[in-house]
């Protein structure tokens, strides 16, 4: 039987559909992978949230930081449960001052609408002291346990590495963070571990479909989760 170039299209498809259907828990990512690397805006939120605008209600705003207090706590408990989870110390770093200016001081302008008798107004700033206090521990927690990925950058695979994939990775517009992320990731997959990188950044998910797909390949057993809800890690192919 003859197979057409449209035949595999719809076939690939079909794929992506199915894994956007299957949604895995992070339990089910940290039983399936040897070793399970995170970043930043996967420990922040899920992709299905979105950032509050300032003109966004005192009560979406609320919820917003409710949703990354519960997000802190899920990967905190997850750091203390499970030996195969880890990051980089960039991202504790990237993670930590997400909502900071450059000086590490609170960005001004996030809350601003109402008084400051105002109870939708100090519900939100308890929400927000919640969310703090949580990524407090869970930054803790990481270093704590040792959860922190310790890579020889001068290695000489860790340098083929970032020499293979690295013009590819700026082009596809990674960060400096990110980067490191990536060639971690595919150092230890080449190494033998079945290796997992959780994300919801789309050009971190865009790399790695471009290099799997259509460069010259990533070694080794390399999973690429993007974390479309609360716990739901959806499966790249």
């Amino acid at each position: 039987m003859e197979v057409r170039n449209t035949d595999i299209e719809v076939y690939k498809a079909a794929i992506e559909c199915l894994g956007r259907m299957h949604l895995h828990t992070l339990d089910d990512v940290l039983e399936t992978n040897e070793i399970v690397i995170v970043d930043a805006s996967v420990l922040i939120s899920s992709a299905d949230v979105n950032k509050p605008e300032r003109d966004t209600s005192l009560e979406e705003k609320r919820e917003y930081y409710f949703h990354m207090y519960r997000s802190a706590k899920l990967f905190r408990d997850a750091f203390l449960s499970s030996p195969r989870l880890c990051t980089i110390p960039e991202v504790c770093r990237e993670y930590w001052t997400d909502e900071t200016d450059n000086g590490g001081q609170k960005k001004k302008g996030v809350v601003r609408a109402g008084n400051s008798g105002n109870r939708d107004l100090m519900k939100l700033r308890r929400a927000m002291r919640k969310r703090d206090s949580e990524r407090k521990r869970l930054v803790e927690t990481i270093y704590g346990e040792g959860r922190i990925l310790s890579v020889d950058r001068l290695h000489p695979d860790y340098i083929y590495i970032k020499n293979r994939f690295g013009r590819i990775l700026h082009r596809n517009g990674l960060s400096h963070v990110d980067k490191n992320l990536f060639y971690s990731a595919v150092l230890l997959s080449q190494s033998g571990f079945e290796t997992a990188l959780l994300s919801n950044d789309k050009h971190i998910e865009e790399s790695w479909s471009k290099l799997f797909r259509e460069e010259r390949g990533i070694p080794g057993k390399f999973n690429f989760y993007f974390r479309d809800t609360f716990n739901g890690f959806r499966l790249a192919y």
